[in-house]
């Protein structure tokens, strides 16, 4: 039997949109039992204080904000403590320079390091790839097909094994821009994403995404898929009262969560290492011209 996929959404949602709106569809895509919620930059000033106020409101569901900048030792053990081992950090700005940074201070958070998350394209520099190659636990993989996608998943492998880790203790999902209106009927108070960044895509039914996630994993060889929809409060509830059941009907996703915190449900491994060891080499690299 297959193992089940792991699923992510983005709502990385305007900043409009009101605060009680934005709390209700994180507890939407947990009522789906889905892996975590991804906050883009847009989707509040300062996402880690956004997380600390809807952690509270939520059980299950993993929280990953997209840092602007590396986050300090206290910053994560506020997330981990604040949202019971349910929190990552977001490292996106692939194709920009990072500081070089060095964590020195600050205690190990209770339930271990938050899995770092590592945005990453076949056309980032190499430093992303080493980067999500020495560190990452997920890998969110933009590509521009599958066949791209599993070419890009050998390589990040390989690299993996390079720097001596365990592949199996990384998860890699595919991002996948999900149109289920198909254009059509989004009446007045959607929030329209902007235009989508060239990738895999799909358009239809949540019903038919089902069927065509369960081949692009079998085509890319991917643990899951990080989904992005075109017009979020519309589609959203399609992909958890449409999708997921499907999905959990083919045996490819969980009833229910099985665990707590977010590294339980990607059925990653306690760090071994502290935060401190984890988060030390964000190097500073010049991108190619």
């Amino acid at each position: 039997m297959p193992r089940e996929l792991n699923l992510a959404v983005e709502l990385g949602a305007p900043d409009r949109l009101a605060a009680p709106a934005r709390t209700a569809l994180v507890g939407l895509a947990e009522q789906g039992a889905l892996d975590f919620v991804t906050l883009g930059t847009s989707f509040a000033p300062d996402p880690l204080a956004e997380i600390a106020r809807v952690a509270p409101l939520t059980r299950r569901i993993g929280l990953v904000p997209t840092a602007p900048s590396p986050p300090t030792p206290p910053d994560l053990a506020a997330l981990d403590s604040v949202s019971d081992g349910r929190a990552g950090w977001l490292v996106s700005d692939a194709e920009e320079e990072r500081e070089e940074t060095v964590i020195r201070d600050g205690r190990r958070p209770p339930r271990g390091a938050p899995p770092l998350v590592v945005s990453l394209s076949a056309q980032a520099p190499d430093s992303t790839w080493e980067l999500a190659a020495r560190h990452a636990d997920v890998v969110l993989l933009h590509a521009t097909d599958t066949a791209a996608a599993r070419t890009a998943r050998t390589e990040l492998l390989r690299r993996v094994r390079g720097a001596g880790r365990d592949p199996r203790e990384l998860r890699l999902l595919l991002r996948v821009e999900v149109d289920l209106c198909n254009g059509s009927d989004l009446g007045d108070g959607y929030d329209l994403r902007p235009p989508p960044a060239p990738g895999t895509r799909f358009t239809g039914a949540a019903t038919a995404l089902a069927a065509r996630l369960a081949q692009w994993r079998t085509e890319t060889g991917a643990d899951g898929f990080h989904l992005v929809p075109t017009t979020l409060r519309a589609e959203l509830p399609q992909l958890v009262h449409g999708l997921v059941p499907r999905l959990r009907e083919a045996g490819l996703f969980r009833a229910a969560y099985a665990g707590r915190t977010l590294r339980e449900h990607l059925g990653l491994p306690g760090p071994v290492r502290p935060v401190t060891d984890r988060t030390a080499h964000l190097l500073k690299e010049p991108t190619a011209p």
